[in-house]
């Protein structure tokens, strides 16, 4: 019967508001459009990208990356924080235990009487077992739980944002490598035209204005090649940061017109996929666990009901012994 009891007061109903997400009605595809079976948000990302070189690169940012680190820092304290406060469903043991050594001496007016040496030890038990009337753990744990949750939510942000940045900084590099390839090939031409046109001017072919026009579209052509290998550098020096690299080359890999073709992306319905969002997760999450405190919190105003069970042990030891001189 009082088994029973405990079990019916541990499992009752918790003071507090439940969380309740918003109805939000969605109608899985658009208007006269199939629903689409697979999504690309579906897909891991070195599923997405297939290039070696573009795959190692984001790999090196996610091993040194260090908003990365302390995300994932997080998620690890939130889980354990999360274990702790569900461990105080379950019955607290505590335990001490001490010793002690010395002699006790009594003065008096005509002498003094001493025990001898004297050896002490104390062993004590304490159980605690707060039975949860009220819920107020089980909304401290249902914060906790969703603290994690919003934690690792966070860290899947980061991890995203990381890897869309790289990847998005690098095929970037592969186009300005593009223009550059491009650019060049016209300061050739360019540099052929103004050689025939001077040439033609020399032989009293053509007047000076032909071989000037030549030069000033080459000199335009040479400046747009240095301005492309500054943000070349730039790009690079981008780049290594979000590997967390000194500044320096980047690896290319296959050139962008050799890529492998990006995946098509299925019609979807675009408030499906916002529930993909780690951000907006991580608010939710953030949302039920402060919904969760207001539970708690009102379960502080009512008295805590528990068992207590107290145990100890003292034990004394006496050696040479002395009597009163």
């Amino acid at each position: 019967m009082l088994a029973a009891t405990l079990v019916a007061a541990t499992t009752g109903c918790a003071v507090g508001p439940d969380y309740r997400r918003p109805e939000l009605p969605t109608t899985p595809a658009f208007r006269d459009q199939p629903e689409a079976a697979t999504s690309l948000a579906d897909l891991p990302w070195w599923e997405v990208f297939r290039d070696d070189t573009l795959v190692a690169l984001i790999h090196e940012s996610l091993a040194n990356n260090r908003d990365l680190a302390e995300a994932a820092a997080n998620v690890e304290r939130a889980r354990y924080l999360a274990a702790v406060q569900r461990g105080e469903l379950f019955p607290q043991l505590e335990y001490e235990a001490s010793g002690t050594r010395g002699k006790d001496t009594f003065l008096g007016s005509v002498g003094s009487v001493g025990r001898g040496t004297e050896n002490d030890f104390l062993t004590v038990l304490n159980l605690f077992w707060e039975i949860d009337v009220w819920g107020r753990i089980r909304r401290a744990s249902e914060a906790a739980r969703a603290e994690l949750l919003a934690s690792e939510a966070l860290r899947r942000g980061v991890v995203l944002s990381l890897v869309s940045d790289v990847a998005q900084a690098w095929f970037e590099l592969l186009e300005l490598d593009r223009e550059l390839e491009i650019a060049r090939g016209s300061v050739h031409s360019y540099q052929e035209t103004y050689d025939l046109f001077q040439r033609q001017f020399l032989g009293g072919v053509t007047s000076k204005l032909d071989p000037l026009r030549a030069e000033a579209l080459l000199a335009q052509a040479s400046a747009q090649v240095y301005d492309l290998e500054r943000r070349i550098v730039e790009k690079e020096n981008q780049l290594s940061v979000l590997l967390g690299r000194l500044a320096g080359s980047i690896p290319r890999g296959a050139p962008l017109g050799a890529q492998a073709t990006p995946p098509d992306v299925p019609i979807g319905v675009p408030a499906r996929l916002l529930e993909r969002r780690p951000d907006l997760i991580e608010a939710e999450e953030t949302l039920i666990a402060d919904n969760a405190r207001v539970g708690q919190a009102l379960a502080n105003y009512f008295p805590q009901i528990g068992l207590t069970a107290l145990a100890g042990s003292v034990s004394t030891e006496l050696s040479d012994l002395l009597n009163p001189t």
